[in-house]
């Protein structure tokens, strides 16, 4: 292993010459790597530049500290999800009954504030229950509803004015439907933060998609109505050409709640125009012609032209 299979070299040998190198050569390489730099930096300022004439979305949601907490959280827009306070996701705790008992009482809570009574639980729930029995039902699911908002923090059920509620407290519990309340409430005509906050919320995915309830129905309805409406009325308000990015991602987020609106097709297919992107603007016409097909059987009225005129 150690054995030497050359002879060494004898003591006055001198070392091979260096082979000489063409420096035209070298200075070639520097220049082409020096304009490579400058490029790749012209290139990042030029994108920001159009980001900021456009509306980069991705940094309003960032600069948003409410848009997604990591700790006591319950998401109802998108996946239902339950994070307790230590940012640990706890909704496997809910069993189908305890998940839409839980969805009952907050929403009744958040939407009328004074709650839901024990009599139209037990009407929704355990309709087919003697009286005994649903009574016990709702103590033994109210216990362990209990149980898991102690975990989640800033929460609490109560019965204190005869109606079963959940009270949350204020920067303690973050609840997404409880935030797109607040976007409506605190203006009639949207704003660009109120879009961008909008779109934190609904980039998730529509309300509650996975479960089908009928008393769930007038909730779902409305706020896909009052999203989409907001949405418009916003659109129509601004200069589409400086508002594009900004509308196209939200346009996308959009389709969960409705995948045939017709008008929200439009400003997405308007703003890739502004953007110079016209064949994904006629890809974006011809998907949704094929879902209106799917689902009304009938043509879409107008035509590409006419969409983008």
């Amino acid at each position: 292993i150690y054995s030497l299979y050359d002879p060494p070299f004898a003591v006055d040998t001198a070392p091979p010459p260096s082979p000489q190198v063409d420096k035209t050569w070298l200075l070639a390489i520097g220049g082409l790597t020096l304009l490579l730099l400058l490029g790749g930096i012209l290139a990042a300022v030029r994108r920001k530049h159009v980001l900021e004439k456009n509306g980069d979305l991705t940094d309003g949601l960032e600069n948003d500290p409410g848009v997604q907490p990591a700790k006591s959280a319950i998401y109802l827009f998108g996946d239902f999800q339950v994070f307790d306070d230590e940012g640990a996701e706890i909704t496997k705790l809910f069993t189908p009954l305890l998940k839409e008992l839980f969805l009952i009482i907050l929403l009744y809570t958040i939407k009328w504030e004074r709650g839901i009574s024990a009599d139209k639980l037990k009407e929704l729930l355990w309709f087919d229950k003697s009286p005994e029995s649903a009574r016990n039902n709702l103590a033994v699911n109210i216990a362990k509803l209990k149980n898991i908002l102690d975990k989640v923090g800033g929460g609490e059920i109560s019965k204190d004015t005869g109606y079963w509620k959940i009270k949350v407290s204020d920067g303690q519990l973050f609840v997404d439907y409880m935030a797109w309340l607040s976007i409506t409430k605190e203006a009639e005509k949207p704003n660009r933060p109120d879009i961008i906050r909008l779109a934190g919320i609904i980039k998730r995915g529509s309300f509650l998609p996975t479960d089908e309830h009928e008393w769930l129905d007038p909730f779902k309805s409305e706020i896909s109505n009052e999203i989409i409406d907001r949405y418009l009325r916003y659109a129509r308000s601004v200069d589409i050409k400086d508002n594009a990015a900004l509308l196209i991602r939200v346009a996308d987020y959009l389709y969960a709640f409705d995948a045939v609106n017709e008008d929200v097709m439009k400003i997405k297919c308007k703003a890739l125009v502004f953007l110079g992107k016209h064949s994904l603007a006629r890809s974006t016409f011809e998907n949704f012609v094929r879902e209106y097909r799917k689902l009304y059987g009938d043509d879409c009225p107008p035509t590409f032209q006419q969409t983008i005129s």
